[in-house]
């Protein structure tokens, strides 16, 4: 009696939320930004949050170079602590800079980069 009651408030909650987010899909149409939205509720997917000390593109290169490093920092150790413990270490030593040795793009240099970039990826 438990097990069926179970499987029929199962059932009935899976298809009021089908109807319901087909309902707030279908009144979302043409507005890409809130189906998203509701696809990613169905998801369960969470929104990115920015970290709040990202004040310029500076910074946020630097948050990213930290991520990215630490990253592979954590691949690199999970491949030492398997059986796979002889190979070398993908990185030396963690990269610890603020990214600062690199001068800031202009319309120019993007320009370029797209006049030199293959038309595969970009019309021009």
């Amino acid at each position: 009696m438990f097990k069926v009651s179970k499987i029929l408030v199962k059932n009935t909650l899976a298809s009021a939320k089908s109807k319901y987010y087909n309902k707030k899909i279908k009144a979302s149409k043409g507005n890409q930004r809130t189906v998203f939205s509701v696809v990613n509720k169905v998801l369960h997917k969470r929104q990115t949050v920015l970290p709040n000390n990202i004040n310029s593109d500076k910074n946020m290169a630097h948050c990213f170079n930290n991520f990215f490093g630490q990253k592979i920092l954590n691949i690199d150790s999970g491949f030492h602590s398997s059986t796979v413990s002889q190979v070398k270490p993908l990185v030396e030593e963690f990269c610890i800079s603020m990214m600062d040795t690199f001068d800031p793009f202009t319309e120019t240099d993007i320009g370029q980069l797209l006049k030199r970039s293959s038309n595969a990826f970009c019309v021009g």
